[in-house]
């Protein structure tokens, strides 16, 4: 599991790819909660099965419909969750999320579904020109099988891999896993260096 005690940069990052996403998905609509995960998942994946580094320092953590990023989820049910781990404290550019996002909720045969849209755009300079080319990759996937509650089955099956399969349900998914699902041993050999490089220094 990763470092619970993040940055503000990393918080800045991983709101930014909220938003970045949202105006890839929803072209102005809001989105639901459950494509966005599956999009930041995706695309987190992809950059770790190329280069050994994901583009958010969060955790995926397993859940019935897929992996769910745990910092990003709390970012986005800020306003519902008053009082846990990140509520009070989560901020973008040094603004509070109630000004950055605007949740909401559609009916559905399967229920309320949230949704969320963004009220600011989202700033660039957050992302190198890598992790914005994995970025538009797992959008373009994502809207390939469709956003919305009816995709939502279809969403959930993307993600249900060798790494969502190795540990049990509600436990956090451990980036190595999600690195082998690659199948390319230079890039985890890099990333086991880098782990136990990193190691020595905390």
């Amino acid at each position: 599991m990763k470092d619970a005690h993040l940055t503000q940069r990393d918080i800045d990052k991983i709101v930014a790819g909220i938003i970045y996403i949202i105006e890839g998905l929803g072209n102005g609509h809001s989105v639901d909660h459950h494509s966005i995960f599956k999009t930041m998942y995706l695309a987190d994946k992809k950059k770790l099965g190329k280069h050994g580094v994901a583009i958010f320092n969060d955790w995926y953590r397993k859940m019935e419909y897929g992996p769910v990023p745990s910092i990003s989820r709390n970012a986005l049910m800020n306003e519902k969750r008053k009082g846990t781990k990140y509520s009070e404290h989560i901020t973008y550019m040094g603004k509070g999320l109630e000004n950055i996002f605007e949740n909401g909720q559609v009916l559905d045969a399967k229920g309320i579904i949230p949704v969320v849209s963004a009220k600011v755009n989202v700033d660039h300079r957050h992302f190198s020109k890598k992790d914005l080319e994995f970025l538009d990759q797992a959008i373009s996937e994502i809207l390939e099988i469709g956003i919305g509650p009816d995709k939502f089955m279809d969403r959930s099956h993307v993600s249900h891999d060798q790494a969502y399969n190795s540990v049990p349900m509600n436990e956090v998914i451990p980036e190595r896993e999600i690195v082998k699902t690659a199948g390319n041993e230079g890039v985890l050999a890099y990333f086991d260096e880098r782990k136990q490089f990193t190691s020595m220094f905390r």
